[in-house]
């Protein structure tokens, strides 16, 4: 970062703007770099062991064994993905719901995902199974691309919402802080009235030209909906 670039008499944004998207590229690099850093490469046979059908979808249980031991249980962790072939039902996609140790296997309780489910008449066909199972990898290149390239600095509007953000995190000018109008957001295609806090974050977004609202709630409060809405 280009120290002082955002303060003083003669901020240098041309050169402070390029540094924060360079930056940015670097952050999200490593992060996408670091959620594959724990994966596990190698191909498990496998056995499906059992097979439950809820609300929430299809679980399968696998047990997961090679020659030279069980498959590393701190790589099988929560939400990786997964895929699994067997004979019956071709390559199916999984994402990890639990792992545990047994003896010298580790059973992994895997979620089908939608598209893998659909395609299974019955998902009991693959119960008592064989096959093998590998863990997937994101190559995300496409978020990378999603950011502006450092030179596209200069395309974006200086009095912009985020562009006005980026500057003030840097250590540039505040933005200004704009209240909403507080009256509740009535969603007449839902039916619908969003609470207060609902509707300060809508309001908030829609009116006051402010570049981003974080929203922090525990699950099943209404975020999804109040981000809809917005």
């Amino acid at each position: 970062m280009v120290p002082g670039a955002f303060t003083g008499e003669s901020p240098d944004y041309h050169s402070a703007g390029k540094a924060i998207l360079r930056a940015a590229r670097l952050g999200l690099a490593g992060t996408l770099a670091f959620a594959n850093y724990d994966g596990d490469t190698r191909v498990y046979a496998t056995k499906v062991i059992d097979v439950k059908n809820s609300t929430r979808g299809t679980f399968v249980m696998l047990e997961l064994s090679t020659c030279n031991g069980p498959a590393p249980i701190s790589s099988w962790s929560r939400s990786s993905p997964l895929s699994m072939e067997v004979a019956e039902a071709g390559i199916l996609s999984l994402e990890v719901k639990s792992s545990k140790m047994q003896s010298t296997t580790l059973l992994v309780t895997a979620k089908l995902t939608f598209s893998s489910n659909e395609r299974l008449d019955d998902p009991a066909a693959v119960l008592n199974r064989n096959g093998s199972v590998w863990q997937t990898f994101d190559d995300s290149m496409h978020q990378l691309r999603t950011l502006p390239e450092p030179s596209s600095w200069n395309g974006i509007p200086p009095a912009s919402p985020a562009t006005q953000c980026m500057v003030a995190i840097a250590g540039g000018p505040v933005v200004a802080l704009k209240k909403p109008n507080r009256s509740p957001v009535v969603c007449s295609q839902a039916g619908i009235i969003l609470s207060q806090e609902q509707s300060d974050y809508v309001r908030t977004l829609t009116e006051t030209q402010t570049a981003e609202v974080i929203a922090n709630s525990p699950p099943g409060v209404g975020k999804s909906m109040m981000v809809a809405v917005a």
